[in-house]
């Protein structure tokens, strides 16, 4: 049955691509397609997109799963449900295509659209390509990269040309230099510090696990009941933890993680006004493994821990970019549970010895430091 599905697959993605080349573009007219709904680079893209002198020309469709939840005021931008007709006809029309993941295939008019790639993310771990992928040439217009160094490990993994990925940064970053207005709202404000945990699914749509999954997964942390006693010790230090999990396994929990310094955040949680990374700028320290969202949050300049115990699982799995990875790592790196204590006891001290060692890997991961990514994408596709 698969393999039947897969070949209808490849003939209608065939007839969509003979279809798109005949239907005329609107010069005008824009979509956006993001996972999670609504969110990432192309949210932050479509906001700076609106100060735009010329935004009003445009005419804008968000491509989403469920377009009840979303009504961007006064603006004249439509939410319509993603692998509708109506998405397929504006995709049809459509002059500019910014997505974060495939979308439709990945297919589009070579010479008459433009596919910009909001990439989610620069990759610690390999992907594509240099994971033993098979990507014929990947065909789009703009990639966005952070620098010289990603430029290079982007094309090779995507099977790409080098001048395709552009030194923009990413637009999300532009979030990071946010107020801290969002701790507010979220009623975190009365506590001394903010750490923000945001662990890698280590499963795969292959279903092949890289690394060491545990149940809850959070590394070091095998049952809910752990947490307890690690909440008593965040209270005597005044911190509050949100852990953010990848939103594939941001159900483990259900409702069971109700403590007084542990919340965790899903991304239906986080106020309409604002996006994950404003809450990860406002942060006072970030825990995380092998996750890109470090390499982000070098912009800020804050502490980070590096939490995991499976390091040589994942390299002789899915593997890194660099070699050796720990030199890539500034922040200390954490495999137990007293390792654990030990750093947030120094985030509730201040206690900082890595700040020169972020700045170096920093300059290394990101020509640009400032909030100004989005403008820079924008501007390099031709809409500012």
């Amino acid at each position: 049955m698969t393999q039947y599905r897969n070949i209808f697959i490849k003939i209608s993605l065939f007839l969509i691509q003979i279809v798109n080349e005949i239907v005329p573009k609107d010069q005008n007219r824009i979509i956006f397609y993001s996972y999670v709904d609504y969110s990432d680079n192309c949210r932050t893209l479509y906001e700076r997109l609106k100060l735009s002198d010329d935004f009003a020309g445009y005419k804008i469709t968000w491509i989403v799963k469920e377009p009840s939840r979303f009504h961007d005021g006064n603006y004249a931008t439509e939410f319509v449900k993603h692998k509708s007709l109506k998405s397929f006809f504006r995709f049809l029309r459509s002059k500019y295509i910014f997505r974060t993941h495939s979308l439709f295939g990945g297919i589009y008019s070579k010479n008459r659209q433009v596919m910009c790639l909001a990439w989610h993310g620069m990759p610690l771990k390999r992907i594509g390509v240099l994971n033993g992928e098979s990507i014929k040439r990947n065909d789009y217009n703009f990639l966005n990269v952070t620098s010289p160094l990603f430029q290079k490990i982007m094309a090779d993994s995507m099977n790409s040309n080098l001048e395709k990925n552009i030194i923009t940064g990413l637009p999300r970053n532009d979030d990071l230099f946010s107020s801290n207005e969002i701790l507010k709202v979220l009623d975190l404000s009365n506590f001394s510090k903010v750490v923000i945990w945001m662990p890698t699914f280590r499963n795969s749509f292959s279903g092949i696990c890289n690394g060491i999954e545990t149940i809850t997964g959070v590394p070091l942390f095998e049952k809910i009941q752990n947490f307890e006693v690690f909440n008593e010790i965040l209270s005597k230090f005044g911190i509050v933890l949100l852990l953010k999990l990848h939103p594939w396994a941001s159900n483990r929990f259900g409702n069971n993680l109700n403590f007084s310094h542990i919340r965790l955040i899903r991304d239906s949680e986080i106020p309409s006004q604002f996006t994950l990374y404003n809450l990860v700028g406002a942060s006072d320290a970030l825990l995380t493994d092998y996750s890109s969202v470090y390499i982000d949050y070098l912009l800020i300049d804050k502490p980070i821990g590096f939490v995991f115990d499976d390091m040589e699982e994942y390299q002789s799995g899915r593997g890194f970019n660099f070699d050796p990875v720990e030199e890539y790592l500034p922040g200390e790196i954490i495999t137990n549970i007293d390792q654990l204590f030990e750093f947030f006891d120094k985030v509730a001290t201040d206690e900082d010895k890595y700040q020169g060692d972020r700045d170096k890997v920093c300059k290394l991961f990101h020509t640009f430091r400032d909030g100004k990514s989005s403008e820079r994408f924008l501007r390099a596709v031709g809409l500012l």
